[in-house]
């Protein structure tokens, strides 16, 4: 089998990734329609031993017409009409999150309600005894397309002044804690982010929301366009990095990253090439600055496009109260289940590895990707390849990020200001070829209670990749049970409906005699001392 030799090759820079160890993120999901089927068996063991620590609620546009009582409201402008099927209580809720180990991430009404009921309803919330790991101030504020939310709050400044008045009565909620972290709902532009940190209301608050949302290329899929695909996630990354560095927020502002997922891709739903990407994007994310909470979007969900953790065995049943069928993880499921279970406790940390990375274009590059922004003046010329047109950006000052047109083979030169998106018909590519370029990402674990280090290793490259096992042994340790998850081929990788036993799990040991690592294609590799 051809390898990637990674320990032969140019190390890799972290700029703009936080540097050292830092405390895990809280991985989660954020979903409204799990609440339809609240205590069944089949839900609760499978959330149980997810890894996951937290759950959104209500939760997405539907928090905005959730009535604490009743339950969700119908919205008649939205495709997707919410009536509440099965009259669910808090009690009901928040046994299903005692029993699986969750705690709550509250969102209140904003958008519908008013502040006294809502208070109302944090109170009846506490009185269940359920722990409120924070309080999000409402989903997607920035969304002019929903009449409620524009009539209520036409632009940031609006938003954020009205947020005083919530912010002083929630903290006045008898029984929730004084000092509870709660989130401002960040935007989808710096514009908007930038309005809520010159806010006096920003130093009231621990933390911003952000989502974010990738379009995949779509399929039929071969090895260069799956390439591609795994590309969106680090698109992701260095978008929200470039949004996050311009958005001013303090230092004291963490960043919530309370939905995360996908649009698109019909050939990718439900496989693990999907899966990889999700973890990919996650990893990412995680070492961006003042991440603090990751909740990929979704467990359960009636949205074709989501990357959902679980699926019903047919159909959802939406008038079922409560649904009583079992589920299915689907390869996303077991893809999350491998990274949140290997960062679950509350003081684990986690810390980038400094692997080598591949000389080679095609993976410093990204497939399927533009460069927004305005094009230095010798840019537009008709270049051969994209190796050309990367080393043209080399040699002009100014120049940080390119984009190469494939169909009309221009080179388009860009500086540090512009940002990566979406776009069918580029190469794109930075000269600073970072971690968000390699398809490997390894991520040292340690626990503070004990001095073992573990490792995540995720390659989404379609050959194998050779790591020597000095960079694993730097804290002395010399012995570490792993194990491999991944397809048996490519057209495995690519195959909608994938079990968990469908995919290889290859167990090894790692010892002094052994040189190297090998992760093999479009795998997740565990290892543990």
């Amino acid at each position: 089998m051809f390898t990637i030799l990674l320990t032969l090759s140019l190390a890799i820079t972290q700029q703009n990734l936080v540097q050292g160890k830092l405390l895990a993120p809280k991985f989660g999901f954020g979903n409204e329609w799990v609440f339809q089927a609240p205590n069944t068996t089949a839900l609760n063991n499978i959330i149980a031993s997810s890894g996951s620590r937290m759950q959104r609620f209500p939760g997405g546009t539907p928090s905005g017409f959730w009535d604490w009582q009743r339950g969700y409201e119908k919205v008649p402008y939205w495709d997707r009409v919410l009536h509440s099927y099965c009259p669910i209580s808090f009690p009901q809720l928040t046994t299903y999150l005692k029993e699986t180990g969750q705690q709550s991430l509250y969102v209140p009404n904003i958008v519908t309600s008013n502040v006294t009921y809502e208070m109302q309803g944090i109170a009846a919330w506490i009185a269940t005894e359920t722990p409120i790991a924070g309080i999000e101030l409402g989903n997607e504020i920035y969304d002019m397309t929903v009449p409620p939310i524009k009539a209520r709050y036409p632009n940031a400044s609006v938003y954020v002044q009205a947020m005083s008045t919530w912010i002083t009565a929630i903290k006045k909620v008898p029984g929730l804690p004084s000092n509870i972290p709660i989130a401002l709902c960040g935007g989808l532009d710096a514009a908007w982010n930038q309005v809520l940190s010159a806010s006096s209301v920003i130093s009231q608050v621990n933390a911003i929301t952000q989502h974010v949302y990738t379009s995949l290329p779509e399929g039929p899929y071969t090895v260069d366009t799956a390439k591609s695909v795994f590309d969106q996630a680090s698109v992701a990354a260095l978008g929200t990095n470039d949004r996050l560095a311009q958005s001013n927020l303090p230092a004291h502002v963490e960043v919530w990253y309370t939905e995360i997922g996908f649009y698109g891709a019909n050939y990718a739903q439900k496989t693990w090439l999907k899966a990889l990407t999700m973890v990919r994007k996650l990893l990412l994310l995680s070492f961006l600055p003042q991440t603090s909470i990751l909740l990929p979007y979704c467990l359960i969900c009636m949205d074709p496009n989501a990357p959902a953790f679980l699926t019903t065995e047919g159909p959802y049943p939406t008038q079922s109260c409560p649904f009583s069928g079992g589920f299915v993880t689907t390869p996303t499921g077991v893809a999350e289940t491998l990274l949140f279970t290997a960062l679950a406790k509350n003081t684990t940390y986690m810390q980038f590895m400094e692997i080598p990375a591949p000389q080679d274009l095609m993976l410093c590059t990204l497939e399927s990707v533009g460069v927004a922004g305005p094009a230095l003046p010798q840019s537009g010329q008709v270049l051969n390849n994209p190796l050309e047109c990367q080393n043209m950006c080399r040699q002009t000052d100014g120049c940080s990020r390119w984009q190469f047109v494939t169909n009309t083979k221009k080179c388009w030169l860009k500086t540090s200001n512009s940002t990566f998106q979406r776009n069918s018909g580029s190469i794109a590519g930075d000269l600073n070829c970072s971690t968000f370029f390699n398809p490997v990402v390894a991520v040292e674990i340690t626990v503070e209670e004990s001095q073992d280090s573990n490792f995540l290793l995720l390659n989404t490259a379609p050959l194998a990749a050779n790591i020597s096992t000095s960079l694993l042994q730097r804290q002395g340790i010399y012995s570490l049970n792993g194990f491999s998850v991944y397809p048996k081929s490519f057209s495995d990788l690519i195959r909608q409906n994938l079990t968990r036993n469908e995919l290889v799990n290859s167990s090894f040991t790692v010892n002094s005699t052994v040189a190297m690592v090998t992760l093999p294609p479009y795998s997740i590799t565990i290892l543990k001392s």
